[in-house]
This record gives C-alpha cells, structure tokens and sequence, in this order.
C-alpha cells in the first residue's frame, strides 16, 4: 500500500473558523471505538445494539449543547446535506427565498436550485439589515428566511432574535446556519425552523453535521432508500463521525468551560489584532465595536491579494485562510468582502480556537514584519 507523503510542519494553526484539530477526548474515544466490532447500528444483536447506544449517547450531547429535545437531532454528512434538506422541507410551491450575498455558498446555491431567490440587504457592517429583511417579509408572506448566525468570513453576528420575531410575524421558516456559534457563548437562535450545526468547528471529525428542527415544517429527506436517522436520510451511519461530534461537545456542556474557552480566545484574538495592525500589512474588517465572534478577525491586504500574505505566513509555519471561506482547490473571492465594497480577493481570515497557545501569538508576531519586508520587496521588484 503506498504512504502518503509527510504533512508540512504548520506550528501554528488560525483557521478554525474552517475546523478546529481534534480534541484529545475524541482522539482517545474515537481509538476506543476502533477496537469494538463493526456492525449495522440497525440490527439487533448485541454488537449492533452496543453501537446504537453510542450513537444516541451522541445525539443526547448535541441536543443538550443546542437545548433542544434529542429527537430534534438529525445527523448528516456535510452542510450542504443538510441545506438542501431544510430548503427541501420549507420551500412552499411558488415559494421565495430571502437569503443575503454573505451567507455561505452551500446555502446560497442551494437556495438558488429550489426557488427564486429575493436578496437582503446587509448594513455597513455585513449584517442583514433588519428593515429591508421585515419590509421583504411582509412583500413575501410565508417565503423562507436564510440567516447565518455569524458570519462565516467576517465574524459579525446576525440578531437571530428579532429575524426570528420578523420570520413568525410574516409566516416565514426561518433557517439558520449555526456552524460558527454552536458550543460558544452566545445566545442560541431558538426561533430558527431548522438550525444547522457542525462538528469540526468545535474540535470533532470532518463531514460530520446535525441538523436540528423545531418540528414544523416535518423534515423531507433527501437521501432515500433506507430508514436510517428514523427515515430522514438514507445510508449507514457516519459512526466515527458521530461518536467524535458528541465527544466534541462533552467539554462545552459545562458552562464555566464554556466561557473560560471564549475568554482566553478573545484575549488571543486582542493580542493578535494589536500585532497585526502594528505591522500595516492588512486593515481590520470586522467591527471593532458591535456584536463579533469571539474567535475570528478579518482583514484586508491593500497592497497584494491575500493569497500572497497566507503562502509567505504558511513558509514560516502558519496556517492562516485568505479569500472565500468556502474556497476549494480554486481561490475564490470573498462574497462578505464584495458586499462591503472591497476587493474579495485581497481578504485575509485569522481565527483561533482550543488549541492556539501563546506560542503561536509569539510566532505570527516575529513572522510579520518578516512578511512585510518580503511582501513589500516583491512589489517594488514587479513595478
């Protein structure tokens, strides 16, 4: 069997507004699984048994994290599963969607396959504007809401509570996209139909998502050919994905936990703000003032596209996202960036999480100023 070849050295790592590294409680629990017997978690022996229980030991985690019912639970494979589902069980026919540029591209696109799409407008600091948002509302009587609770590319956070209050005046399924906030101290978007939820952000597997649901409108699923997830998708339970998402969420369960996790991101996220704006490579995005994710900052490069800033910052170990969050193999502009007036291309994300020490603060410190010089010379040489 060929080996993969060695991954690069990156010591410091701030994209886990991306995903977060694996916690070491669900590396050490993921291990333990690896040695108990493989079996369809649908069949009644006692092996099979044995993995059902661990798959609603998960469940009850992530519905306890979300302070929901554990029937409200439904786990699926990405977040793009789980839009077309939320969009497949609200779109009434003749129906309309209510979505902004900035939401992610998953949604966006989603949205745009299932009904004619109407666009919110965003206030100057990426918000969805709550006046247009109830004035489209109230023209679309029982359209569908699309609302991000924060922002996936910028780290504003949305006011779930009074587009829910405009999404129930109007008839509306409101449907938010909770990936960035679920398991932080914020919060939580209760009046949202559908909450949609991931467990690499928070220190889980990759691939692993839940989609939560009030209930009405009834979950429509879009995988079929099983019984799985009690009818609302088709095909053998991601175990290890499943198991490591509820691990994920043991620690954050515990409120103290929870809000001493948020306090040492924020400080690491002051400091590297403060680092950054000395070295005048990039010009902050995110407000400073305002309701902001604890853990994410945004900025753009003026004087070169940030793809040029994260591979001189990845030559000296750190791992930083430029562009698009929902870029792939190709670069793509950043919608949030574009809506704002700036050039999508020259944005640059930096976000911490469970694992950033005061090592990696120390490392972006001592590289940037490097960056610059390299940065700078590049320019003059090409001009």
């Amino acid at each position: 069997m060929p080996r993969a070849a060695p991954a690069p050295n990156v010591a410091t790592y701030f994209d886990h507004a991306t995903t977060s590294p694996l916690r070491p409680g669900v590396v050490e629990g993921l291990s333990e699984l690896l040695a108990i017997p493989q079996a369809d978690p649908a069949r009644q022996f006692d092996d099979a048994l044995q993995l059902r229980d661990l798959i609603e030991d998960a469940r009850s985690s992530v519905a306890l994290l979300g302070g929901v019912e554990t029937r409200r639970v439904t786990f699926m494979g990405s977040i793009a599963e789980a839009a077309l589902t939320a969009f497949a069980s609200s779109v009434k026919a003749g129906g309309i969607i209510l979505i902004s540029a900035a939401e992610r591209l998953s949604l966006l696109e989603h949205a745009a396959r299932c009904a004619p799409l109407q666009t919110l407008s965003l206030d100057d600091h990426g918000r969805i504007d709550l006046d247009a948002l109830a004035d489209s509302a109230a023209a679309y009587p029982g359209s569908v809401i699309v609302a991000q609770h924060a922002n996936h590319e910028i780290g504003v956070v949305n006011d779930l509570q009074t587009i829910s209050v405009i999404a129930h005046a109007h008839g509306c399924t409101l449907i938010c996209d909770e990936t960035l906030t679920f398991g932080r101290d914020l919060p939580r978007p209760e009046g949202a139909h559908f909450r949609i939820v991931a467990a690499e952000l928070l220190g889980g597997p990759l691939g692993t998502v839940a989609l939560i649901d009030l209930g009405e409108p009834r979950i429509v699923s879009q995988l079929v050919g099983g019984a799985q997830e009690r009818g609302r998708r088709a095909g053998l339970e991601n175990l290890m994905g499943i198991v490591g998402f509820g691990l994920a969420c043991q620690p954050l369960l515990d409120t103290a936990s929870l809000r001493a996790e948020a306090r040492r991101q924020r400080r690491f996220i002051e400091h590297i703000d403060a680092t950054v704006e000395a070295s005048g490579l990039l010009h902050r995005v995110t407000p400073v003032n305002g309701s902001t994710l604890d853990y994410l900052v945004s900025y753009v490069s003026p004087g070169f596209e940030a793809s040029a800033v994260a591979m001189s910052l990845n030559r000296r170990g750190i791992a930083v996202h430029a562009g698009s969050a929902c870029s792939g193999e190709d670069p793509l502009p950043s919608s949030t960036h574009q809506a704002l007036g700036f050039d999508g291309l020259r944005s640059l994300r930096i976000s911490v999480g469970w694992s950033s020490s005061d090592e990696d603060l120390t490392r972006l410190a001592a590289a940037l100023p490097e960056v610059t010089r390299e940065l700078t010379a590049l320019r003059k040489t090409a001009n």
